[in-house]
């Protein structure tokens, strides 16, 4: 019968809860109530069940929201008598029913049996659209004898954790799309796909690097470090460093957890306003730097691979700036030893913004953010001596138009910065234009070709390991900015 007015003959059945409704009329009202509350029991019990697990050859499944003549029980076909059923493309758009039957020994019913039905199973999203390589640079890069040993692909990834991913953020997202179950095998076959050496992931969840990503990451060739939110909570998330184990080992790493730094600048003083500074401070982010050798590389070749993950929050800017210094700070002594340097994060901070400023020109104006809790120093006294390039922008000319892309907020916050001295980006994935990253379905991220609210950024590099390539790339980098205004 109807599940709303608990009436009449269904007649009709909703493609996205399994609802079944006597008129249209009465479909309609409830899924203006549906759509107001952001919830549906019967979409959740779904994500479970109504999954292929095709990977090739389907097309991306469209979102419909709509309704089909309910089949009556007596329509209904039995695809299988096991207990566990894996839904196949001959199933797609079609309903699915789980009915349980109690028995005695002799095989005489003993009660009525009890049922349970999926929406309409979809195929797996297809993967995302190819993304264009630019590539610059390459004949200067051959006139200083670098070869594939030399080059290092890195990735930088916000993938967006599960604690995140609901619908009241997301509402033009479908619940099954959203679900971790879809997002972690799309997010896995994406990254396979780009076959980085270094990967730089953050909004890890920890249950899930320890339940999947360790376990899947070993299997493809990588080794890593994780590193959780600082935060007291059942379900946190962190950032995971990870490297191809065929051409680097770790030599050491650190965590930064910036809490614990602002409570131990507070126990020295340095804070004019005490607890309220820290208070400011202490929002859980946290940082990895790792130095890696080069197993490829003769001369056994250091890198230091740094991930972060800055305060999101756009009213506390100056946090973000303090959480920038703190870490350029941290990395000052890299820079010294002349190790080439790769920092990859989500910034959250748009180019003209401070964060970018300083990572970039070294400094801060004066003005360029509001300090109420006096948690910086005198702003131009933030300074660094590290030589760092945006690499996309190396690539480019230019940072993407945006690396988040959602229904409440287009920007560019990811960045991967290198030490320009030792590190020359050549050539890097193009952020997809907005028609591609709509897909089929015309939604914002995250959506049923991309799991995540972020858009990934790939790079590869060479890396100048001996003093002669250094000097030589600087002349050649200098001579060609006088005669092409560029490098």
């Amino acid at each position: 019968g109807c599940q709303r007015s608990y009436v009449g003959v269904a007649t009709i059945q909703s493609l996205e809860t399994g609802r079944r409704y006597c008129s249209a009329k009465c479909f309609n009202s409830d899924t203006k109530l549906l759509r107001r509350s952001k919830r549906s029991e019967r979409a959740k019990f779904g994500n479970d069940i109504i999954f292929d697990s095709l990977e090739k050859g389907e097309k991306c499944s469209k979102y419909i929201l709509g309704v089909k003549p309910f089949v009556d029980a007596t329509e209904w076909d039995i695809v299988s008598t096991n207990k566990v059923y894996l839904p196949s493309s001959d199933d797609i758009g079609h309903f699915l029913r789980v009915e349980c039957q109690a028995v005695t020994v002799d095989g005489r019913v003993a009660a009525q049996a009890t049922s349970k039905e999926s929406p309409s199973v979809v195929a797996f999203p297809k993967p995302a659209p190819q993304r264009e390589l630019r590539v610059t640079n390459q004949k200067q890069i051959a006139q200083l004898g670098l070869n594939s040993n030399s080059s290092v692909r890195v990735l930088s990834y916000n993938i967006l954790a599960e604690i995140y991913a609901n619908q009241q953020i997301y509402p033009y997202c479908p619940m099954w799309a959203l679900s971790w179950k879809v997002r972690s095998m799309i997010l896995l076959r994406e990254i396979r796909a780009y076959g980085a050496d270094i990967i730089c992931l953050q909004e890890v969840q920890k249950d899930h690097y320890e339940q999947f990503f360790y376990k899947e990451m070993d299997s493809l060739g990588y080794s890593g470090v994780y590193t959780a939110k600082t935060r007291v909570a059942s379900k946190v998330d962190g950032c995971y460093t990870l490297f191809r184990k065929s051409k680097f080992r770790l030599l050491d790493s650190k965590n930064l957890e910036f809490n614990s730094i602002a409570k131990t600048m507070a126990r020295n003083n340095a804070f004019t306003s005490g607890n309220d500074a820290v208070n400011r401070l202490c929002k859980d982010n946290v940082a990895q730097v790792l130095i890696l050798e080069n197993l490829t590389s003769q001369v056994g070749q250091k890198i230091c691979v740094t991930n972060t993950h800055i305060f999101w929050d756009p009213d506390y800017s100056d946090v973000k700036l303090w959480q920038a210094h703190m870490l350029l700070q941290e990395l000052e002594p890299v820079a010294r030893d002349k190790i080439p340097l790769i920092l990859c994060g989500d910034f959250n901070s748009m180019p003209s913004e401070a964060v970018v400023k300083m990572i970039k020109e070294k400094r801060v104006n004066e003005g360029a953010v509001k300090d109420p809790c006096a948690v910086l120093p005198a702003l131009h006294t933030l300074k660094h001596s590290i030589d760092l390039v945006s690499a996309y922008e190396s690539v480019t000319g230019q940072e993407p138009k945006f690396t988040n892309y959602t229904g409440h907020y287009t920007g560019t916050l990811d960045y991967i910065w290198v030490s320009q001295n030792n590190v020359v980006p050549f050539q890097t994935f193009l952020v997809p234009e907005v028609k591609a990253l709509r897909g089929d379905n015309d939604t914002p991220l995250p959506n049923a070709c991309f799991p995540s609210d972020h858009i990934a950024l790939c790079i590869d590099v060479n890396i100048l390991s001996s003093p002669y390539q250094q000097q030589q790339y600087k002349v050649a980098k200098e001579t060609n900015r006088r005669r092409f205004g560029g490098f």
